[in-house]
C-alpha cells in the first residue's frame, strides 16, 4: 500500500520523465541521448510504463444525443458499435442541462476519437431518420408498443454486422483505461430494461440498416479523418497574428507554436526554434498553429 507522499513523488517523477522524453527529440545528439537515458532510468526506478505516460494525453470528446438519460438500450448498443469500429471507449453521461438527455464521452487516441464522435452523431441521426421514414409510410405503428425501439435496435444490429473492427493496441487500451479511471473513480453500470418487441418493425429496421454503411478508417473507406476534422469547428488563434519568431526573429509564414521554452518563459516559435528550445506540444507545453486559406491560424496539435 502506497502513502500520499509516495504517490506525490511518483507524480513528480512522471512529469520529469515527460520532460526528458520531450528533450530526447532534440536535434543535438548528446542532449537527446542524455535525456532519453535519464527518462529510462526514472521509468525503471518508479515502475512507469508507456501506457501510464500516454494516459494523460488520451483524448476525450463528448457527443450530445437526443436520447433520454437512463437505462437506454439503443445508446448501449450504439456505444458498443462505435467502440468495435474505432477501438475507443465510450461512457454514457447525463447532459447537465434540464432536458435529461444522454451524452456519450469517447476516450482514445485523438484521431480515433474524432472519428468516433463524428460517426456516433451520423449513426444516431441516420437511425432517427430511418424511423421517421418508416413511420411516414406506416403511421399506424406509432401506437404499437415497442415498435420504435424494435425498429431502431434492428437497424443498429444491421449496421454493426457490416463494420470493420479496428482494435486498439495493448498500450492504447491501457492508456484509455487509466484515463477513464482518472475521470470516473466510481463508475456505475446501467442494466437496460426489457421492453416489448415489435417483430414487424424489427424486420423493417434491419432492412433499412442494409442501406447504411459505416467503416473503420482504412484506405478504402469513404469515412476518413479529414471528414471527422471537418465536423469539428477549428480552434482559431485569438490574439494578434504573430509576425515573427520571438527567438530567431524570422518571419512567421505558414506555421508557429505558442509554447514553453527550456529556459522557462513562453514564446512564439518557428518550427526550427521549437525543435531547439521548446519542451514539446500538449497541455502546459505548447500548441501548434497552421495558417488557413483565409489568413487565420488554426490549432492543429497540442
Amino acid at each position: 500500500m502506497t502513502t500520499p507522499e509516495h504517490d506525490a513523488a511518483r507524480k513528480r517523477a512522471i512529469e520529469r520523465i515527460k520532460k526528458c522524453l520531450s528533450l530526447s527529440k532534440s536535434p543535438e545528439p548528446h542532449e537527446a541521448a542524455t535525456a532519453l537515458a535519464h527518462a529510462q532510468k526514472l521509468m525503471s526506478h518508479w515502475g512507469v510504463d508507456e501506457a501510464e505516460l500516454t494516459a494523460s494525453r488520451a483524448h476525450d470528446e463528448v457527443v450530445k444525443t437526443r436520447e433520454v438519460f437512463g437505462a437506454n438500450m439503443f445508446i448501449g448498443v450504439l456505444i458498443h458499435v462505435i467502440e468495435q469500429a474505432f477501438g475507443v471507449k465510450g461512457i454514457m453521461e447525463q447532459n447537465p442541462g434540464t432536458a435529461r438527455r444522454t451524452n456519450i464521452r469517447f476516450f482514445g487516441p485523438e484521431g480515433r476519437v474524432l472519428l468516433a464522435v463524428y460517426s456516433a452523431h451520423v449513426v444516431e441521426k441516420a437511425a432517427w431518420d430511418a424511423w421517421y421514414q418508416y413511420l411516414a409510410d406506416h403511421p399506424w405503428v406509432k401506437t404499437q408498443p415497442g415498435s420504435r425501439q424494435s425498429f431502431r435496435l434492428a437497424w443498429l444490429y444491421s449496421v454493426q454486422s457490416k463494420i470493420q473492427a479496428l482494435a486498439p493496441s495493448s498500450v492504447e487500451q491501457r492508456a484509455i483505461d487509466l484515463r477513464v479511471e482518472q475521470l470516473y473513480p466510481v463508475l456505475g453500470k446501467v442494466k437496460p430494461k426489457a421492453g416489448n418487441v415489435d417483430y414487424s418493425a424489427a424486420r423493417a429496421g434491419h432492412r433499412a440498416g442494409d442501406d447504411f454503411h459505416l467503416h473503420a478508417p482504412v484506405k478504402q473507406s469513404p469515412l476518413s479523418l479529414e471528414h471527422a476534422k471537418k465536423a469539428q469547428p477549428d480552434k482559431i488563434w485569438a490574439g494578434s497574428t504573430p509576425k515573427q519568431c520571438d527567438i530567431c526573429e524570422e518571419d512567421i509564414r505558414d506555421e508557429f507554436t505558442d509554447g514553453k521554452t527550456k529556459q522557462g518563459p513562453w514564446a512564439i516559435m518557428c518550427p526550427r526554434c521549437l525543435a531547439r528550445h521548446g519542451l514539446g506540444l500538449g497541455l502546459g507545453l505548447g500548441q501548434k498553429y497552421q495558417k488557413r486559406d483565409d489568413g487565420k491560424f488554426r490549432k492543429i496539435e497540442g
